[in-house]
């Protein structure tokens, strides 16, 4: 089966009987393209049948090269593991070259928090002497939410 016409019926399958979303459905499209583009490339024949684990670890070794991150790589080879599950499963094709590859493991980092000098910039940010009344509520809403925040360790990108 040519992979265009897999990718097809692949989406319409997901938009149609799994009802996902049009980003999820776009998300999917946007990897399929990438790794047709990367196909193309390497001149490898458009046949769900030719694609080999070896292929897929060429392709992501080429994302890595890129500088994509391990989480983005682990993305599309996830992408393609659905796709050769919905081909397998629809018996539209008997080979499935994603078991005989490992999916990266996403890495893991310590969150970070808001310094001593940053809580006190933010405390600080909400005292003002003169302001309207809608200005007033949304200040007291923030003279409220500020401390509390800082006070529970909140991370950066909570806040």
């Amino acid at each position: 089966m040519q992979i265009k016409q897999a990718v097809g019926q692949f989406l319409y399958w997901l938009e149609v009987d799994r009802e996902c979303s049009p980003m999820t459905i776009e998300a999917y499209s946007s990897d399929l393209k990438q790794f047709s583009a990367f196909l193309r490339q390497e001149g490898v024949e458009a046949e769900t049948g030719a694609v080999a684990p070896e292929i897929l670890r060429s392709f992501m070794g080429s994302m890595k090269g890129r500088g994509l991150s391990q989480q983005t790589v682990a993305r599309r080879l996830n992408c393609l593991r659905s796709l050769w599950r919905f081909l397998n499963t629809a018996g539209l094709d008997t080979s499935n070259p994603c078991i005989a590859v490992s999916v990266p493991r996403k890495r893991r980092c310590l969150p970070t928090f808001l310094s001593a000098e940053e809580c006190r910039a933010l405390l600080q940010a909400t005292e003002h002497s003169h302001c309207d009344d809608r200005e007033l509520r949304t200040l007291a809403e923030h003279c409220c939410l500020c401390p509390s925040l800082s006070r529970q360790g909140q991370r950066k990108y909570q806040v």
